[in-house]
C-alpha cells in the first residue's frame, strides 16, 4: 500500500474528529478577536497575535492534547487497531502517516484560528494606534506551535500506552497538569543545590524568543522533546500486542520502569513544590517559607509509599487489594 493510500483511509476515519477541532479553532479565534474589540484591549505601539491570546491559547493546548490522547485511545476500544495490523503495509509507515495527519490538521487548525483572528481585530488596529509588529509576531508563533505539538504527542503517549480509556484520561490529564509542579519542584531543587534564589533557578523563564538566541533556545529544547516523545510512540507503536489492549499498562515487560518513575517522579512533584508546601500548611495550619527538611522527607516517603501500592494494584492487577501494598513480588 503507498502513503497515499493509506492517508485516505485514516483521513475517512478521522475526518469527522479533525474537522470539528479544525472548526471549533477557528471558531475560538473568531470569538476572541471580537472580545478584544468589545473590551478594547488592543495596546497601542507593536502588536502581535500572542499580544492578547489567553483564550486562543488555552483552547489550543486543550484541543491539542485531547486529540493526541483521543486518537490512540479510541483506536483501542473501538479496535481500529486490529484492522490497522491486518493491512499489508509496515507499523511504522501506518505510524508516520497517522501522525503526519493528525499534526498537519492540528497546525491548520491552529493556522486557520489566528488568521480568523486577524481579520476580525485587523481593520481596528489603526483606530487604537497599534500596528501588526511582522518581525516578532512569527517567532511568537513558531515557540507556541512548538509547544502545542509537544503538548500532542504528550497526549499521544499515553492513549499509546495505556489501554483503559477512563484511565488513559485521567492519567493522561492528571500528568499534564502536574508539569507545572514538577517544574516549580525542579527549580526549588537546583535553587537548594546552587544556594541561590528560587526565582534566580527559574532559568527557563527569562528565555525571550523575540530575539534569535531565545528563539533558538525555546524551539530547540521544544523539539527535543517532540522528539523524544515521537521515538517512544513510534516504538510502542511497533512492539504493541493486541493481546494487551485491554490491559491498564499495554507493555507488561516496562512494569518496573512504570512503577519506579511514577515513584520517583511524584516523590519529587509532590515534596518539593509549592503543592507540597500548600497541602503541609493545609494540614499543620502553619505557615512555611520553604519546606523542612524533616517534614519534606516524611512527606516523600508517605507519597512513595502510597505510589508503590497504588501502582503495583493498577499495573499488575492483583487479586487481592491488600497484596498490592505489601513487599510480597506480584507476577
Amino acid at each position: 500500500m503507498t502513503k497515499r493510500t493509506i492517508w485516505k483511509l485514516l483521513w475517512r476515519h478521522y475526518r469527522t474528529l479533525l474537522l470539528s477541532v479544525i472548526g471549533i479553532q477557528i471558531l475560538v479565534g473568531i470569538r476572541e478577536g471580537i472580545t478584544v474589540l468589545e473590551y478594547r484591549l488592543i495596546p497601542r505601539g507593536g502588536f502581535t497575535f500572542a499580544s492578547v491570546s489567553g483564550w486562543r491559547l488555552a483552547a489550543a493546548a486543550l484541543i491539542f492534547f485531547a486529540v493526541g490522547l483521543a486518537v490512540f485511545l479510541m483506536d483501542t476500544s473501538t479496535h481500529f487497531n486490529q484492522y490497522l495490523f491486518s493491512l499489508p503495509v509496515a507499523r511504522r509507515k501506518i505510524f508516520r502517516v497517522k501522525m503526519g495527519l493528525i499534526a498537519a490538521s492540528l497546525v491548520s487548525g491552529y493556522l486557520l484560528m489566528e488568521v480568523a483572528y486577524g481579520l476580525v481585530i485587523n481593520n481596528r488596529l489603526a483606530k487604537y494606534h497599534a500596528y501588526w509588529d511582522w518581525s516578532v509576531a512569527w517567532k511568537l508563533e513558531l515557540v507556541q506551535l512548538s509547544m502545542l505539538l509537544a503538548l500532542s504527542l504528550l497526549g499521544m503517549t499515553f492513549g499509546l500506552w495505556l489501554g483503559h480509556l477512563l484511565a488513559g484520561v485521567i492519567f493522561g490529564t492528571g500528568f499534564a497538569c502536574s508539569l507545572v509542579f514538577a517544574y516549580d519542584a525542579l527549580n526549588r531543587l537546583v535553587a537548594a543545590a546552587l544556594g541561590v534564589s528560587v526565582n534566580q533557578a527559574r532559568w527557563l523563564e527569562s528565555i525571550d524568543a523575540r530575539y534569535w538566541p531565545g528563539l533558538v533556545l525555546a524551539v530547540g529544547l521544544l523539539w527535543l522533546v517532540s522528539v523524544g516523545l515521537y521515538g517512544l510512540d513510534a516504538w510502542a507503536f511497533d512492539h504493541l500486542s493486541l493481546e494487551n489492549d485491554q490491559e491498564f499498562f499495554r507493555f507488561p515487560s516496562l512494569r518496573p520502569v512504570a512503577l519506579w518513575f511514577s515513584i520517583i517522579y511524584l516523590m519529587i512533584t509532590i515534596s518539593c513544590s509549592q503543592f507540597g508546601l500548600g497541602l503541609l500548611q493545609l494540614l499543620t495550619n502553619q505557615y512555611y517559607e520553604v519546606m523542612p527538611l524533616s517534614l519534606g522527607i516524611v512527606m516523600a516517603v508517605l507519597v512513595g509509599y502510597g505510589t508503590w501500592g497504588l501502582g503495583r494494584w493498577f499495573l499488575y492487577r492483583p487479586d487481592h487489594f491488600r497484596r498490592a501494598w505489601t513487599m510480597k513480588k506480584i507476577s
